[in-house]
């Protein structure tokens, strides 16, 4: 994650919409590969494993929508 991006990482996951993780890309090596993270920051909805929605810009998230919603 971007340390500017924070505020709006926080503030989504205060919606009670999203839980944040914050991963580090030299640890988490596994998760890198499996969603195939290319550019940092990259930001990533994943639901019951699978992704969803992917964006590197965190105020693009914000707009995502759920089917049906």
């Amino acid at each position: 994650y971007c340390h500017r991006d924070i505020p709006e990482l926080q503030r989504l996951e205060e919606t009670g919409d999203y839980i944040v993780l914050y991963l580090d890309a030299d640890e988490d090596k596994e998760l890198v590969k499996k969603y195939r993270v290319k550019r940092y920051p990259t930001y990533l909805i994943v639901e019951e494993g699978k992704e969803v929605f992917r964006t590197n810009k965190v105020g693009r998230l914000s707009g995502f929508k759920k089917d049906g919603e």
